[in-house]
């Protein structure tokens, strides 16, 4: 084998109609499927595996024990890709779902690469814009379109056929509707539908299912509680919570108020990103 290029290892299994670049370095025990790509110099972490036609673009990282199933894209640029790239394009952590036909985009430059964290499940036909970040422990469900340099936090539940803006925010345990069209931030621990999406109210099976509703946090759950209904009184989930003068004791009203405080007005999408 010629000096710098990677043999795969001994347990890895390569269909002989996928194309792997001979830079590219796959962990141990990773499948790859039949006429799957897998660009230069990407990183395949161990036990994963990455199903027939699916494409891993140049330069993308990922854990280990990821499932990228038939079709799915991962790391392709919507314009053209510098070919000094050596920095991750997209970064993605461990235990992810990657479902069919679902696109993640490569990041818009080296710093800003797209990353997915921990034990996500992208349903298929999601597509991630470039340079998004998503938490870990998330949801997308079919059709699902995050816009680019969006911020998904950690345990978000977003419905099907949902279109998130560009640089729009989404808090921890939040969940979005059918159908929705979300152009602001929405603070943590919301349920927003509709078009355009607005607050119905707090999240309560994402809290349930998190351990947040135990019998010992009922004071936690009360403040939270009176603090998200005067906040929104109003339509809109961006307020100005410095001037309503709130105060929070719990950890839970005090992540809601913060999140609030640095997002009190709604992100301009920038017309030069994808």
């Amino acid at each position: 084998m010629p000096p710098g290029l990677r043999a795969p290892k001994e347990d890895t299994m390569i269909h002989p109609t996928a194309v792997i670049h001979p830079c590219a370095t796959l962990g141990h025990d990773v499948s790859v499927g039949a006429y799957a790509t897998v660009g230069e110099d990407a990183t395949i972490g161990d036990g994963t595996v990455i199903g027939s036609h699916a494409t891993i673009g140049k330069s993308v990282a990922l854990g280990v024990c990821n499932i990228v199933a038939s079709g799915a894209c991962v790391g392709v640029s919507e314009r053209a890709e510098a070919s000094s790239r050596r920095t991750p394009s997209v970064v993605i952590g461990d235990r992810n779902l990657i479902r069919e036909f679902a696109c993640i985009t490569a990041g818009p430059d080296f710093e800003n690469p797209t990353r997915v964290g921990n034990d996500n499940f992208l349903m298929a036909c999601c597509h991630l814009g470039a340079g998004c970040q998503v938490g870990s422990n998330t949801v997308l469900a079919n059709g699902a379109r995050i816009g680019a340099r969006a911020v998904i936090g950690d345990g978000v539940n977003i419905s099907g056929l949902v279109r998130i803006e560009d640089a729009v925010r989404i808090g921890r345990l939040a969940m979005v509707g059918g159908v929705s069209h979300v152009d602001r931030n929405v603070p943590p621990f919301t349920m927003v539908t509709g078009n355009p999406a607005t607050p119905r109210c707090l999240n309560y099976t994402g809290l349930k299912r998190n351990g947040l509703m135990a019998k010992h946090l009922g004071e936690d759950l009360r403040e939270l509680k009176r603090i998200w209904w005067n906040c929104h009184r109003s339509a809109s989930t961006n307020l100005k919570t410095t001037d309503l003068g709130f105060s929070a004791t719990s950890a839970l009203a005090a992540e809601f108020l913060a999140f609030n405080r640095d997002n009190s007005a709604p992100v301009a999408p920038d017309p030069e990103c994808c």
